[in-house]
């Protein structure tokens, strides 16, 4: 195989092939940080006596 900066050809294919992976990882990884976030969020809202806080209208469960 041929040799790229010191990496050979198969080497070079990897990384290509992985770098999609990584933006995968990181939006997958990112999602659940922003509902963490937004729980923690609406926790700390609960624990102010003076915040307003709205309830969503709930959706009736499939198949009934």
């Amino acid at each position: 195989m041929k040799e790229t900066a010191g990496f050979s050809a198969s080497a070079v294919l990897d990384v290509q092939e992985f770098a999609p992976l990584k933006a995968d990882v990181e939006a997958l990884v990112g999602a659940p940080h922003q509902a963490t976030m937004e729980n923690l969020h609406l926790r700390q809202q609960l624990a102010d006596r003076h915040a307003v806080i709205r309830a969503l209208p709930t959706q009736a469960p499939l198949g009934r």
